[in-house]
């Protein structure tokens, strides 16, 4: 028995080693593809799911690992044939009318690896221009995302000179989630006297941003910019629906964490 018992050890190992190496790739695979950053740096939570697939594989327990892999797959390929993304971007998203506001906030998009701008901050970018221009807020106000702490307003402004634009822009300090964004706002508002903001981004971004700038203790009006990947009335590409199901998911979790955290009022 206990020679047996020693024989299995070894394809036991083996099983283990496999299960930590698929449970690290799902975990990295996941998480890179809801927050959007690629590559993802190692993390914590990527040595647990290593820990986890090893213990799991060494103690026989590898099927339900391969049932939740199987599980995820199948998910991905039913939203990339149907309209399940549209419905539950429409979910996530807010879009108000605009209304004259003390200042115009373009939320940050990205900005890793000495990325300045993304192809989502751009659109955000020249929708604020559009209302500042419209004469729906004196003051544009640009956020300075997270990544390397580099501002994109020389990149911005370069972008704007291109179409023959001249706009004045402020700028944030440094932001890591929308959470900052909201509460840097909310001191540069207190500074310069502001009371009323439109916030800018896509729209499957704004119910959040919106909730959080409220909690801020800002009054909001949310105005939502173009999203060029996708049409977010109806995805039609299988691409466009994964993607599509990508932010609304994120936002989904983003919802759930900030009204725990009370970042958002109920």
């Amino acid at each position: 028995m206990e020679t047996a018992r020693r024989r299995r050890w070894p394809r036991r190992l083996l099983i283990g080693c496999c299960c930590a190496g698929m449970a690290g790739a799902a975990f990295q695979t996941a998480v890179s593809y809801l927050s959007g950053v690629y590559p993802l740096p190692l993390t914590g939570g990527y040595v647990a799911s290593l820990v986890v697939g090893l213990v799991a594989g060494c103690a026989g327990r590898w099927r339900w690992l391969v049932a939740a892999t199987g599980a995820a797959g199948v998910v991905f390929a039913v939203a990339a044939v149907s309209p399940l993304p549209a419905a539950m971007l429409r979910g996530v998203s807010r879009s108000d009318a605009p209304r004259h506001a003390d200042a115009i906030v373009v939320l940050a998009a990205g900005g890793q690896d000495k990325l300045k701008m993304t192809d989502a901050a751009l659109p955000r970018l020249l929708r604020g221009v559009e209302l500042r221009r419209a004469g729906w807020a004196p003051n544009l106000l640009i956020s300075r995302g997270r990544g390397d702490g580099a501002s994109w307003i020389p990149e911005a402004r370069r972008q704007l000179e291109d179409l023959r634009l001249d706009v004045p822009m402020l700028e944030t300090r440094t932001c890591e989630n929308t959470h900052d964004e909201a509460l840097e706002t909310a001191r540069i508002a207190r500074e310069r006297g502001w009371k009323h903001v439109i916030v800018v981004s896509q729209a499957w971004h704004l119910k959040r941003s919106g909730g959080v700038f409220e909690g801020a203790g800002l009054r909001v009006t949310c105005v939502p910019c173009r999203e060029l990947r996708y049409d977010e009335r109806a995805p039609s590409m299988p691409a466009s629906r994964v993607a599509a199901l990508r932010d609304s998911l994120h936002e989904i979790i983003g919802l759930a964490i900030y009204k725990r955290r009370g970042w958002i009022r109920p």
